[in-house]
This record gives C-alpha cells, structure tokens and sequence, in this order.
C-alpha cells in the first residue's frame, strides 16, 4: 500500500474515521474471475438468508471475519438503476473519483496511468475542509478482471508491489436483477503497525460512541444495542459507499453544471435517514465543503492529465 503522510497529517490522525482505509467500505477474499451472473444471484440469495440484511430499510448483507489484524468481509447489496451505469462507473478508473467524493472524508481523488498501470489516488482527510498537506494519499491500482454484457468484475489492490503482507485487495462484482443492480464487494485488508494505532486511537477518542447497525446482546443483560468498534466502521462507511453510488445514478440525467451540486444533495438526504449512524455535518456545511473540494479535485485532475504516461 502506499501511503503519504506528513507530521501535520499525522497530528490530524483523531479528526480522522478510518473510512481513510476502508474508502469502499468493505472487506475480504477476492472473488473468482469465472463467477457467472446467475450463481452471484443464487449466491446472494443463500448469503442473505444466513446473514439477514444490516437494517429494515437497507438492502445491504454483511459478513465480516477477523484473525489477528486481518479482516475479510463479505458485502452483497443493490442499488436502484442501469446495469450500463454501474459498469460505466465501475470500468474506468476515473468513474471512481466522480461517485466517491461525497463521503466526508475522501477529501480529492486522481486517476493516473502511471508504467502502463491504472492507479487511483485518494486523499483522506478531516471531514471539515482540509490542506492537501493534512491529508493522507491512498494509491490504489485499478484492475478490469471480466467484462461481459451481464456481468463485471473489477479490483482494486495496494500499489506498491512491495506491501504483499500489509496491504488490501477489493473486488467488486456487479450483475443486473431486476430493475436493480446487484453487488457483491469482498476484499482482503491487513494493516501495518501504524494503520492499527490509528485505528485504536480513533476508536478511543472521536469514534468512541459512534455506533453501527447490526444489534448484539450484552453480556449478562436482556437488550441488545448498536455494533462499535471496526465492525461499526465497516457497516457505516458500506452504507455510505453504496449511497454515493445511489446518488451517482438518481442524478445522471441531471444538466451538467448543477450535476454534483445535485448528487452531494441527494447522498446527504440519503444518509440523514439514518443520522445516528451517519451523521457528521449539518447540510450548509457539508454542501460547502464538498464544492471547494470538487474544484480542488478538478485542478489537480486537470494538472494530472498534463503528465503522459512513459
């Protein structure tokens, strides 16, 4: 994985949720390249009759498994729209900087070909507005695993071919069902020594009473309550991710200069249905925010584009 940090990003570490590690939001084993768009359907069926969905009013499935500082997660969800958009979004490197950037972190992102390889840089950050120099780079290199007419398998992986122990590798596969599309996310995700303080610190200090969805009993009491701790992240920042591909979709038909206005708008409506897990900025700011990071992203697009690949 390759990661650029700074002391000044370092010291913002507490105002930071480790969606910075999770920008997709789940987790675990890759998945085959030969899956057939009709066993990821019968797949999804037996999946969520052993996992249950995460919440009523979320069609989302999630299983996550830890050994030691490894975690693998499993995610089946749907979105309401085209097949063809979803693929379009998912089969280009760039589609991801145009439907991510609306969670509260992701603070710019930058497609690149870089020695012939599709890499995708993403800049985690303060969910308020944040110096480029207080952010922590995020180097995922963009993999197009199968490509058919029902079918797509794309991956997501460390850059640096040296981070074969610490590391991540995320696969996404999506088919048509019905007039929705169906998703299934697994990747693997060990990180080093000091993702793993990060993620104690956080969990410690701002991230102390922010909850998930899943309830679990409490030892010797009669009531269930809220998942915390990393399961919490997950689960919050899957819904997250797959909202700001919802909203990517309610809004492709939108005129392009109120486009993104238009899709931050509509992800923020989608997550404020569930403020206590999703909550973190009221709209005026958020909507603030997230328009000076757009056009921060668009210069550095822009200058990122000017250098050729050798």
């Amino acid at each position: 994985m390759i990661f650029r940090t700074t002391q000044l990003a370092w010291n913002a570490w507490r105002n930071v949720p480790l969606a910075a590690f999770l920008l997709l939001a789940v987790l675990a084993h890759p998945a085959a390249a030969d899956s057939a768009a009709g066993d990821l359907r019968d797949a999804y069926q037996d999946f969520r009759q052993q996992h249950g969905m995460l919440a009523p009013d979320i069609n989302l499935s999630i299983h996550t498994r830890k050994k030691g500082s490894r975690i693998w997660t499993e995610v089946y969800g749907t979105v309401h729209g085209k097949f063809a958009a979803v693929s379009q979004a998912l089969l280009g490197s760039r589609g991801y900087c145009e439907f991510l950037p609306p969670l509260f972190n992701l603070k710019s992102c930058v497609s690149v070909r870089v020695d012939g390889r599709d890499l995708i840089r993403f800049y985690v950050g303060s969910k308020h507005y944040t110096s480029m120099l207080r952010t922590i780079l995020i180097v995922a290199e963009f993999q197009r695993v199968s490509e058919r007419p029902d079918y797509v398998h794309v991956r997501l992986a460390s850059a640096d071919a040296a981070s074969t122990k610490y590391g991540y590798r995320i696969d996404i596969e999506v088919v048509p069902f019905g007039d929705d599309v169906l998703a299934r996310v697994r990747t693997y995700y060990n990180p080093d020594s000091l993702t793993r303080m990060a993620v104690s610190t956080y969990l410690h200090t701002v991230g102390e009473n922010k909850v998930g969805f899943t309830r679990v009993a409490v030892a010797g009491e009669h009531k269930k309550v809220y998942v915390g701790g990393m399961s919490g992240i997950i689960e919050r920042n899957t819904v997250r991710a797959f909202m700001a591909m919802q909203a990517y979709l309610d809004t492709a038909k939108t005129p392009l200069a109120g486009r993104y206005n238009e899709r931050l708008q509509r992800w923020f409506a989608l997550t404020e249905r569930f403020h206590r897990q999703l909550h973190e900025l009221g709209r005026r700011e958020y909507i603030s925010v997230k328009m000076r990071e757009r056009l921060r992203q668009l210069r550095m697009q822009k200058q990122a584009n000017r250098q050729k690949d050798p």
